[in-house]
């Protein structure tokens, strides 16, 4: 049976993964052409016991090399060259492993791209200061001696804040403005990489304007 390689499983490139099993099996077979010399040499009346031809260790590869070749079913020693052959495919990764890669890949933007607009050695700060100057604004609005209207509420509040502190609010509302936009376009990126298929996935491409 032919041995299937995972192309993500090779210890090199495709190339040198061929070169190198091929000359693994020239190899192979020079030290099984040995071997069938050293039986024929112990039955041959004629050779001295210093000239008969002796075994040694046979060579060795990286075990996906190894598994990568065969011996020759067809082969009848010690004459034929082929007594090992290379019988191997290496498989590229499959539909759902293509798709997770992709998946990743959206996240770790995602995540980069939410780290530059809220740091997260900020944003806790941020998250206490905006909580205090909520507080704040609550018992503004609370110890007024006359009701504030809804459609006046926030006229109210940006007058009555200490300096800075709209300013801040402001930001703090921008940054999440974006943060949205960026999970938006996550959520997008991820619905439209479910929905690949093995003669879409290779063509998806994620970037900042998809």
């Amino acid at each position: 049976m032919t041995f299937q390689i995972r192309r993500a499983d090779l210890p090199c490139s495709a190339e040198e993964f061929a070169a190198r099993v091929i000359a693994h099996v020239e190899r192979l077979n020079e030290y099984y052409r040995h071997l069938a010399g050293v039986e024929a040499d112990k039955v041959n009346p004629n050779l001295e016991a210093d000239e008969r031809r002796v075994a040694f260790p046979g060579p060795s590869e990286h075990p996906l090399i190894e598994s990568a070749i065969r011996p020759n079913v067809y082969c009848e020693l010690p004459d034929q060259a082929a007594i090992a052959i290379a019988d191997y495919e290496i498989t590229g990764p499959t539909l759902a492993e293509k798709k997770a890669a992709l998946t990743a890949q959206v996240h770790k933007q995602e995540a980069e791209a939410i780290e530059a607009v809220f740091p997260a050695a900020k944003r806790r700060h941020w998250q206490f200061r905006e909580q205090d100057i909520r507080a704040a604004d609550h018992m503004r609005a609370s110890n007024h001696p006359t009701r504030i209207e809804p459609d006046q509420m926030d006229a109210f509040l940006r007058s009555a804040r200490m300096t800075g502190e709209n300013m801040f609010l402001d930001d703090m509302n921008a940054r999440r403005a974006k943060v949205d936009a960026i999970q938006r376009r996550a959520a997008k990126l991820e619905h439209g990489i479910a929905d690949l298929t093995d003669d879409t996935v290779d063509g998806f491409k994620i970037d900042a304007g998809q």
